[in-house]
């Protein structure tokens, strides 16, 4: 069973010194970090045990989580893109990085899309253009179409690799 340090404590109090435990709980010492996992289509979190080094964290889906008070302190932590996407209402539309799902790898590259050219835009033809790359994540069998920008900003060595490689084989 998995529950946060006050939790533990008031049971603590409240149990006989001679009563046995059935089954070892591992107590939640705070949440680290939050991802979206495509293929179980669930919310799960980093979770830091209290009494282990960092190494030993494991991820968790919410379900086998028993620490409200410690998950919501989590949630009001987040802000900005993250706050968002945590709170999307539809999770299967986010980017493999938007759901915090480890990054595989780059499998190939696309050109502007006729709709980044619409003139509705109003901003200069550059600005719009916009170059995707397809990316595979650990937890979808699917390659998902990610901006070049996105690609950089979330693995600027493995963006920097593939265009490098894509430039120098030309």
């Amino acid at each position: 069973m998995v529950m946060d340090m006050e939790v533990q404590e008031e049971e603590e109090e409240g149990n006989g010194k001679g009563e046995e435990e059935e089954e070892e709980e591992y107590i939640v010492e705070a949440i680290r970090e939050w991802r979206y996992d495509a293929t179980d289509r669930r919310k799960e979190f980093l979770i830091k045990w209290n009494g282990y080094p960092e190494e030993d964290n494991t991820w968790e889906p919410e379900e086998n989580l028993n620490c409200e008070h410690i998950l919501q302190e989590f949630k009001a932590s987040l802000q900005g893109d993250d706050l968002r996407c945590f709170n999307h209402p539809d999770p299967d539309g986010l980017t493999g990085f938007q759901r915090h799902a480890p990054f595989d790898k780059c499998i190939g590259a696309d050109g502007p899309h006729e709709s980044d050219e619409e003139e509705s835009s109003g901003k200069p033809p550059e600005d719009r253009q916009k170059f995707y790359c397809l990316l595979r994540f650990t937890d979808s069998e699917y390659a998902e179409e990610v901006s070049l920008t996105e690609f950089f900003k979330n693995e600027p060595e493995a963006a920097f690799k593939f265009c490098e490689q894509r430039l120098l084989a030309k």
